[in-house]
């Protein structure tokens, strides 16, 4: 866990607030700031013998934040310190700040929802700004990456690489041939990886925010590619919603559609009757009709009637029987088999 110096604010007098950084008790920093300038100090964090704190300052209507390293000792040597998210603003900072072991410090400032960035500054290498919005708040996992938690969700930025399957908090879910897929529970989000093991490296493959109307179900894999369903209920209609993604574990592409909503309304495919070819065209067989993800937010059906049996992806696609027949999509370049419906697309 960091270990975060205590950010002390002294009372405000006459439209002033003071904000002070304190280190075992002794004053690091100090700002002042007024109704329209001044500074603020938003956050800190310590690391070894070093403490990092990000500070917001306001001069002539302009905005800006300072980030600051200092080794600790009796009097406080600054060791570096740059500005970030100049703009034009009176309305105060979100502000978060992280310092390693190692010496790198991430820092996020903007407005939460309207822009901003995550920044990282590594001993040796130049200042990036790695996003362009503003994290809630920034972690460390593993020592080694950042982990900067927005609405629903999470960004995580590698500072130093590791051959999975290496992180503490994920635990392996599934192995399919050349992927292991991990599965962490930080707070209320479902974050899946993917670890390529012929590279060893791993990705974020898919996350779900979980909540008392939202649900997940994992319902297969096909070779690489995986298939997700998640559902949400409606609080104050009698229907909800629910959608499918498909996510090749080794590339982490992905095709998303809804199921079911206003405008939607198709089965749910389950184990042992989906397919997906190289493409990334999910189908699957239900009540006797062929169903496809052919793009985002797309599904056609594909074939209906009579007995349909053997579904299954051979390079770029999809092949099955119709009463015996051999059918296939799309064909010759072409979307349809002769003799197959007409495709119903319905968003």
């Amino acid at each position: 866990m960091r270990n975060r110096p205590k950010r002390l604010a002294a009372k405000p007098a006459d439209g002033t607030r003071v904000t002070v950084l304190r280190v075992c008790g002794k004053v690091f920093a100090r700002a002042v700031r007024h109704k329209l300038t001044g500074v603020r100090i938003g956050a800190a964090s310590a690391a070894g013998k070093r403490v990092a704190w990000i500070e917001e300052h306001h001069r002539s209507g302009v905005r800006f934040a300072v980030v600051t390293v200092a080794a600790l000792g009796r009097k406080g040597r600054v060791l570096q310190r740059f500005t970030s998210q100049r703009e034009h603003s009176r309305e105060e900072m979100d502000l978060d700040v992280l310092l390693t072991r190692q010496g790198d410090v991430a820092w996020t400032a903007g407005t939460i929802g309207y822009g901003g960035v995550v920044g990282v500054k590594q001993p040796g290498r130049p200042m990036r700004i790695i996003e362009h919005d503003t994290a809630y708040r920034l972690a460390l996992d593993d020592g080694r990456t950042v982990r900067a938690e927005f609405d629903d969700y999470f960004e995580f930025y590698d500072l130093r690489s590791k051959p999975c399957p290496s992180r503490q908090r994920f635990k392996p879910y599934l192995q399919a041939p050349g992927v292991l897929i991990t599965r962490a529970r930080i707070r209320s989000i479902s974050v899946f990886r993917a670890c390529n093991l012929a590279t060893r490296r791993d990705h974020v493959i898919f996350q779900h925010a979980w909540s008392f109307d939202r649900s997940l179900s994992f319902i297969g894999i096909d070779r690489t590619w995986a298939v997700f369903k998640e559902s949400e209920i409606a609080r104050y209609q009698d229907n909800g919603s629910a959608s499918i993604t498909v996510v090749d574990a080794l590339t982490g592409r992905q095709r998303f559609a809804y199921i079911s909503g206003e405008n939607s309304s198709y089965p749910a495919p389950k184990a042992g009757s989906l397919a997906v070819t190289d493409r990334g065209v999910l189908g699957w067989v239900s009540e006797n009709s062929v169903y496809a993800l052919v793009d985002d937010y797309k599904i056609v059906t594909l074939d209906q009637g009579g007995t349909i049996a053997g579904l299954h992806a051979d390079g770029h696609s999809l092949l099955w029987t119709h009463d015996g027949a051999p059918r296939r999509f799309p064909r010759g370049g072409t979307a349809l088999h002769r003799g197959f419906p007409q495709l119903a697309v319905r968003a």
